[in-house]
């Protein structure tokens, strides 16, 4: 009986150890013209990486890979709005010192637009459709940004759309370049 006893601790002990691993792993697709599978967006604790896909090739020749990042901070918008699931948002109200990769610092705001219904995996989901605001704390966007921070902080408008009952994001959209990217 002791050892049954030790078995399903270990088993348990696993099972959590996973689950933790799995509930900070996540996978998106990125659409062009929110249309057209551009795109993978695969993150974690400490890493992001973007993966070209056909059309996705023209717009950016090479993968992007993040790593040594600390996406794991409440601090971290790609952590709030991406890995948790639920997103705490604050209406109408700027927010200092919010991270993006490379720990570089942005203000954020998030302005209620409107209630909203989307086709969510075949099924309709009442959402709440938010803009979301983002101003760098430097007076000029650095050259030193990487390529993803400088399409957040000059994209023209960002949208996301926030699940009604679970707070969880169900798609962001960005306009950057002439181009809507959108992440589901």
């Amino acid at each position: 009986m002791l050892k049954f006893t030790h078995k399903i601790n270990y088993l348990l002990i696993f099972l959590t150890i996973n689950g933790l691993t799995v509930a900070q792993s996540k996978q998106y697709d990125i659409y062009l013209y929110d249309s057209i599978k551009g795109m993978t967006l695969s993150i974690d604790s400490t890493t992001l990486t973007v993966k070209t896909l056909n059309f996705g090739k023209f717009l950016i020749e090479d993968d992007l890979e993040f790593v040594d990042q600390n996406l794991e901070r409440k601090k971290n918008l790609i952590n709030r709005l991406l890995l948790n699931p639920e997103i705490d948002i604050v209406d109408a109200k700027w927010e200092d010192s919010v991270e993006l990769l490379d720990g570089q610092e942005v203000k954020i705001r998030f302005l209620y637009a409107k209630e909203d219904t989307l086709d969510y995996n075949k099924t309709e989901k009442r959402a709440l459709l938010y803009r979301l605001d983002i101003k760098s704390e430097e007076e000029k966007a650095s050259d030193k940004s990487n390529p993803l921070n400088l399409a957040v902080m000059n994209s023209s408008i960002i949208k996301i759309w926030i699940d009604e009952e679970s707070r969880s994001m169900l798609k962001l959209s960005l306009m950057y370049n002439g181009i809507l990217y959108t992440i589901k």
